[in-house]
């Protein structure tokens, strides 16, 4: 996510012509973080609240889990999943929001399957 994403889809390319069998694990932001003024007001976060010295921000964002498949014939969704999907007591009341793609889909994780 904090790559160009026309250098994601290019690794992701070549990683499903060199890759014969195996498993991508990545974790994605909401293609909305990646511009306008979510992106500025992350870029704000990262630098003074976080203390990033250079600028930063997320650049590589996708609208749902699948979109990758898109960018790759060898690629094809296992699952995602978000912190919200934790059944873990320390969550509490926030696992409501894994009922709520706005709110699940903002940062998560997704699994595939990279081959036949």
């Amino acid at each position: 996510m904090y790559q160009p994403k026309e250098d994601v889809r290019a690794l992701i390319s070549v990683m499903g012509q060199r890759v014969k069998t195996g498993q991508l694990v990545a974790e994605m932001v909401s293609e909305k973080y990646t511009r306008g003024i979510n992106k500025r007001l992350l870029a704000f976060k990262f630098k003074y609240e976080l203390g990033f010295g250079k600028p930063m921000t997320y650049q590589c964002g996708i609208k749902d889990s699948d979109e990758m498949e898109e960018w790759s014939p060898s690629l094809h969704l296992i699952d995602d999943w978000s912190y919200f999907d934790a059944d873990t007591k320390k969550l509490g009341w926030l696992r409501m929001f894994r009922h709520f793609k706005s709110f699940r889909k903002v940062q998560w994780t997704v699994r595939y399957r990279i081959g036949q």
